[in-house]
This record gives C-alpha cells, structure tokens and sequence, in this order.
C-alpha cells in the first residue's frame, strides 16, 4: 500500500466523538496535531448533526454515549457515506459490540486507554486507505477526463467546420428570403410562410452558436464577483414564461470565479431549461449555492478546494438511473425532438464550459425530481463591507 505524504495526511479531516470532555480534549489535541481539520462532537447524535453539515475523511468515535452510541452513530454514516473510514475507541471487549461493528464494517479498532504507539499505526494505516482509494479515483477520473478530452477535441473540430459551413448556408437563405420579402405585399400569404420560416432559421443560428461554443468552450475569464447575479440572470433566461416558482438559496456574499460570464449564463440558462421542460405543467426549481471544501477523498481528481457549489433541483419526474452515463453525451436526449424540446446539446455544453474553467458539472442524488451540481474553483471571500 503507497504512503501518503505529510501534506495528504494533514489534509485530512477527521471528525472524533467522544463523551468524556477529558478524554475528548486530550485526544482531539493529539489528533489537531496531526491532520488539517478536526471536529470534536460529544455523543453520536451531535457527531451525526457535524457528518452531515460537513463530511470527513475519518471518523473516530465511543461506543458507549448517551442519546446516540457508537454503533448507531456508524450505521447512520455508513448509508450517508458508505466509504468513509471509522475507527472505534473502546474499553469493552464484548463479543457482541465486536461482532455488530464489524457487520456494520467498522475499519479500525482502538482499545481504551489509548496508547500512543497503537494509536499511530492506527491512524498511519487508515491515512493509508485514504490515500490508496484517493489515488484510483484519481486516476479513473483522470482517464475518464482524458477520454473527455480527446472526444471534446475531436468534436471541437468537426463542429467548428460545421458551425462555419452551417452559418454561410444560413445567411444564404436569410438575404434570399430578405429579398423574396421585398416583392410581396404585406397581406401576401406567402410572406406569412417565409416569415415563419425566418423564426425557424433563427433557431438554426442559435444552434449553430451551440457548435461554436463547443468548440471554443473556454471564452474570456474575468473575475466575476456577481456569481449571484450571474446565477439569477441565466434561471431567468432558462426559465422564461414557464410556470415554474424559482426558490433562491444563494448567500449574500459569494466568493469570486475567474469566467466568461456569458458563457456561465449560458450553463445556468441550459440547466434552467431542462428543468423547465421536465416540468411543463408547472413545478419548483430550487437554486442553491456554498462555499464546499471537500475531504480529501471527495474533491475532484487533481484539483484542491474550496470550490463554489451552485445546486439545481426540481420537481420533475427526475431522471432514470440507467440514463445517468449518457446525460453529457453530445444529442443524447430523453425529449421529443421539435421546436419547443431540445436537441440533446444543452448538458453537452453545459459540461464542456464548466470543465474549460477548471470545474465539474454532474447529476447528484435526489429522491425526487432531478439534481444537477456545478463546481467552480472559488476564489477569496471579499471584504464584509464590498
């Protein structure tokens, strides 16, 4: 098994529970000497309410505690976080405590009084696992992103071609049409038919912007410090006249992105229009953004937090399990094809602009209607008083 480097190990974060208040300040200070974050909770139930408002890359915990014992605290992280490390500290050795944690697949096991030396290999062993199971998801990613890549690479080619060839057959057909305007009388029937054929080649154009954007995804960056404004302009574009109630859950001060803010609208518009068109008898899209600095084990391949987390979900019928691999995938779509439903390109460029800045787009889970994550590597929080 690779060692991990110091500067991994004291990227970790580690939540320890622990309900004797001596015990607890002794053993949390040995442990904030050694890695990044450490949260102190002081039974499960305040160790579950801390997993879940900030998830860690180990949990240390007491079996014996009132309101939440140890063992319900890992069944309760197991279903959250089914990978995470745990290790259980105890003075008891019975049978049955031993046999329940190792159903409930407690890694590591600690006897009370803790002892220096068991306590390091201990903790060596599990920043071990972390590393390990870190470096092939790195490296599934990375090969998934170099996939990614080449496919971008190659498609970027071919619709650049396309765009270009496209737009001069276009703008063919718009002066002819312009022209053929110029001869008919205003109540002509047949000016009716070419100025309903003029709405549908601007939709053509716009679609050929959609090519263009895919190959050239990565624009002009700028620090945005409006990353609301710029959330709420492209919801609203997405959106438009459907009856869908918008519910904003964004903080009043954001850190800052380096982006194309046209481009950023853009992925927030396409994200708004999906959920607007699963959803065309009315329904709820929620809006939400934080400041996320993921575990070790959670942050995306290669790249360190903290990260702008800005979450889209409706109340949709949401979207099938086996049609999750294919969502980014270039005219992969769920909707009829036509004027008013899409053509399989939104998510496709959605993922290609995120991923040009540095970021990652991807479905999240949802119990009902459809979730949908942007990450955008964050800058510093401004002054209070900006």
């Amino acid at each position: 098994m690779p060692e991990p480097p110091s500067q991994f190990i004291r990227g970790l974060k580690v939540l320890y529970v622990e309900d004797d208040p001596a015990a607890r300040a002794a053993f949390g200070a040995f442990l904030k000497r050694r890695f990044g974050k450490v949260i102190l909770a002081r039974d499960g139930a305040e160790g579950l309410e801390a997993f879940r408002s900030a998830p860690v890359d180990l949990v240390i915990t007491d079996v014996q505690m009132p309101r939440m014992g140890g063992l319900a605290l890992v069944e309760e992280i197991r279903a959250l976080a089914p990978g995470v490390q745990v290790a259980l500290t105890t003075a008891f050795e019975e049978v049955d405590v031993l046999v329940r944690a190792i159903e409930l697949g407690v890694d590591h096991f600690l006897l009370k009084p803790l002892k220096q030396e068991a306590v390091e290999a201990v903790l060596l062993k599990a920043a071990k696992r972390i590393w390990a199971d870190s470096l092939a998801r790195q490296r599934a990613e990375a090969e998934r992103d170099a996939a990614a890549l080449r496919r971008t690479a190659v498609l970027g080619t071919l619709f650049q071609g396309v765009a270009h060839d496209f737009n001069n057959l276009l703008q063919a057909i718009l002066s002819a049409v312009d022209l053929a305007l110029l001869h008919l009388e205003p109540d002509s029937e047949v000016r009716a038919i070419l100025e309903r054929s003029l709405d549908h080649t601007e939709q053509a154009r716009a679609l050929g912007r959609r090519f263009v954007l895919l190959a050239n995804p990565a624009g002009r960056r700028v620090p945005l410090p409006d990353l609301d404004a710029v959330i709420q302009e492209g919801v609203r574009k997405g959106l438009g006249a459907r009856p869908v109630e918008a519910a904003w859950g964004l903080p009043a001060r954001m850190p800052p992105v380096q982006a194309d803010r046209a481009q950023l609208v853009r992925v927030f518009q396409n994200l708004a229009e999906n959920a607007g068109e699963a959803m065309p008898g009315g329904g709820r899209l929620a809006v939400a953004a934080d400041l996320w600095d993921p575990p070790a084990s959670e942050a995306p391949a290669g790249q360190t937090g903290p990260f702008v987390r800005i979450r889209f979900r409706d109340s949709g019928p949401g979207v099938r399990p086996e049609h999750l691999p294919f969502l980014f995938t270039p005219y992969f779509t769920t909707k009829p094809r036509g004027k008013r439903r899409g053509t399989g390109l939104g998510l496709t460029v959605a993922e290609s602009i995120v991923r040009s800045h540095g970021g990652q787009i991807r479905a999240c889970p949802s119990d009902a209607g459809a979730c949908f994550e942007v990450l955008l590597p964050a800058g510093p929080l401004p002054p209070a008083h900006a």
